[in-house]
């Protein structure tokens, strides 16, 4: 039995429409998810642009500022120049540390997601090879679920690459 239906001998049908259901259903909350994820990073780098807008004219004040020497003016300004640029290096700071919290929660949300599912996928698969066990496998069946493994993994890996995860872990392997 798989999903609550009873498998007949070499009907593999429901199984993989349950399993590209559920693949399906994954694939598309993790896209709402990383959509919502790229609209933040929209969000951030509009503001670091403005940011960098900002810091362009302020520097080309201080230009302005130190060619018509006001001793008293001058070292108020730069220091709130200075201060300026203090903020925005933290701010910088906070957004390159918030991008990398949320790639990593997401690179784990995929993976456990991913884990579960091929969980899920190898127990299904053990319990209708073990049904089919009594019965003499027929070639043509043992081809069907070769396939579908092959296609799940494919599949994984395929969804590994488009949220840039397998990039991340071959650059972690190489350090």
């Amino acid at each position: 039995m798989i999903n609550g239906y009873y498998q007949e001998p070499g009907n593999t049908q429901r199984t993989a429409l349950d399993a590209e259901e559920m693949i399906l259903a994954n694939g598309a909350a993790e896209a709402r998810e990383a959509d919502a994820l790229r609209e933040q990073v929209k969000a951030y780098s509009a503001q670091i642009e403005e940011l960098k807008e900002l810091y362009e004219k302020n520097s080309a004040l201080v230009e302005k500022l130190t060619k018509m020497d006001l001793p008293g003016l001058e070292s108020s300004v730069l220091s709130a120049i200075e201060e300026s640029r203090g903020q925005i290096a933290d701010m910088l700071q906070k957004s390159d540390e918030f991008s990398h919290r949320e790639n990593v929660r997401v690179y784990r949300n995929i993976q456990a997601s991913t884990d579960q599912l091929l969980r899920k996928q190898s127990e299904e698969l053990l319990g209708a090879a073990q049904d089919a066990k009594g019965q003499e496998a027929r070639p043509r069946d043992k081809v069907r679920t070769a396939t579908l493994i092959v296609a799940l993994l494919i599949l994984a890996v395929q969804l590994l690459d488009s949220f840039g995860i397998m990039d991340m872990l071959v650059r972690m392997i190489r350090g």
